[in-house]
């Protein structure tokens, strides 16, 4: 008869008990996960600040001379739309020279427009908008552009509170509409460019370049072409950083010549069409 089974016990390792049995890290192990994600996050950060003084820096620059491009843009479809002299309104084309602050220049000018010729009515909205509409929802097959209002525009440097605190020099466009108007109606006014250090203005008769310009006194004529040169003041930290920004504007409705007109010439910066003297 064979001997009675009993189950072998057999102690189990202490080792892998310890391991089942703890629930928790060790303080050491704590202390060097604490310091990884301390090295992770320090990375992290110090990536990010380079970054964003990157990109700081790259809004510094190309700010000043995207400011002036636009206002530019918005000036030169005013330019190439002003008015010729005579017709209904009392019309006269002024550019005056004078000093602003600092004896910087400080010009400003003052013209009859038809305004953005971009921004005009076609006809088939202006059918749309009296109802003469075909039953196909269409216009009657007339898409011209309808005629801008004439308005009178000036433009020049005005003074304007800073946004830190004190003044500055402005570049600022008056619109006046309705020129037929009972009462005469006060002009819309808009800032263009801020920060703006000097504004100069010259004006072709067909041969040279003049400071200032009064149709009333060269029979009613308009200049050929208008130059404007912005001096943008971007100084910080006891830096300074004068920007210029020329453009020019060919007056399409003038009567004068405008052979040999000298385009100003610029050193265009990386962000285009600016220039620090």
């Amino acid at each position: 008869m064979p001997p009675p089974h009993h189950p072998i016990f057999r102690p189990r390792s202490t080792a892998a008990g310890a391991a089942r049995g703890r629930g928790a890290f060790t303080l050491l192990e704590l202390l060097v996960a604490l310091a990884m994600a301390g090295i992770i996050a320090g990375s992290m950060y110090s990536a990010l600040r380079v970054g964003f003084r990157a990109r700081a820096s790259a809004e510094a620059a190309v700010e000043p001379i995207r400011t002036a491009e636009l206002a530019t843009a918005l000036l030169r479809a005013d330019f190439e739309s002003v008015m010729p002299i005579g017709g209904t309104f009392a019309i006269t084309f002024t550019g005056t020279d004078q000093q602003g602050q600092g004896g910087l220049p400080g010009d400003y000018v003052e013209f009859f427009t038809l305004g953005n010729p971009n921004d005009v009515y076609t006809a088939q909205a202006a059918a749309s908008a009296t109802g003469m509409m075909n039953q196909t929802g269409r216009s009657n097959g007339n898409s011209t552009a309808v005629p801008a209002e004439v308005r009178k525009v000036w433009v020049g440097l005005a003074t304007y509170p800073a946004p830190g605190g004190g003044t500055e020099q402005v570049l600022v466009r008056q619109v006046t509409s309705n020129l037929l108007a009972e009462i005469a109606p006060d002009p819309d006014e808009e800032v263009l460019c801020r920060g703006v250090r000097s504004l100069n203005f010259r004006y072709f008769d067909g041969q040279t370049w003049q400071d200032s310009w009064d149709s009333t006194q060269v029979s009613n004529a308009i200049p050929s072409a208008v130059e404007m040169v912005i001096e943008l003041d971007r100084s910080t930290n006891g830096q300074q950083r004068i920007i210029q920004f020329p453009r020019t504007f060919l007056l399409s409705c003038s009567t004068l010549s405008p052979t040999n007109i000298a385009t100003p010439t610029d050193t265009t910066g990386a962000a285009g069409g600016g220039t620090t003297p």
